[in-house]
Formats: C-alpha cells, sequence, structure tokens
C-alpha cells in the first residue's frame, strides 16, 4: 500500500511545454495521499502546481538543497543547505572566464542572471 507520492516535475509531471494538465492534476487528488514534489527547480517555479494541488506538505527545491512546506503565501523552510557566498565568489570568478555561457541562479524568491560583454 502506497504511504506518500513523489514526483520531479519536468518531464515527468508535467507536459513538454512545461504545463501542468487538469487529468493529472484530478488523478493526484484522487489518490488522497500526500504529493511531494522533488525538482531542480526554485520554490517560485513549483507554486503554480502547489497552488493547483493545494499542497501543505513538505516539498523539495534546489535538487534537494531546500526542503519547505508552502503556507498560503508563505514558505516554512524545514531544512536549508545554500552555497557559502565564498564558494559563490570562486564559482563566479571561473564562470565568467567562460563568455560563451550564460549564467543564472536562484534564491528562494528570485531569479538573477549575469550577461557577459
Amino acid at each position: 500500500m502506497y504511504k506518500h507520492l513523489f514526483s520531479d516535475m519536468d518531464n515527468t509531471l508535467l507536459r513538454t511545454d512545461g504545463s501542468f494538465s487538469e487529468e493529472n492534476a484530478r488523478v493526484i487528488k484522487q489518490t488522497n495521499l500526500p504529493f511531494t514534489l522533488v525538482s531542480a527547480r526554485a520554490p517560485m517555479e513549483m507554486d503554480f502546481v502547489l497552488n493547483k494541488l493545494k499542497l501543505s506538505n513538505p516539498q523539495i527545491a534546489f535538487n534537494g538543497a531546500l526542503i519547505y512546506r508552502q503556507l498560503g503565501t508563505q514558505r516554512e523552510v524545514l531544512y536549508s543547505q545554500p552555497l557559502q557566498p565564498s564558494d559563490f565568489t570562486k564559482l563566479m570568478a571561473v564562470i565568467k572566464a567562460y563568455p560563451e555561457v550564460s549564467l543564472t541562479w536562484y534564491d528562494a524568491n528570485n531569479w538573477y542572471a549575469f550577461k557577459q560583454g
């Protein structure tokens, strides 16, 4: 007997265009099981599914670096393993050496982009 469902988002739960089907929403709701997204995405990119399913159980973002619970418009952080500022600075220096590489990064609420040149 299943007690909990876990799902990736991209190319698993979502269609190839990134949309979430009504059929998937209906089937997940019918299970009456706790449902957890496990994704490389930032929480803000997961919100549309959480809101549609009205999920309040723990969710996993950033490939496991953040485990949180969505409580209305707020997020309760249950576990966080952020990149240390010194490591981020070193990583930025290495990536900036390759002008053909674009760089984007997230925090829990924002998406940042760095454009070279």
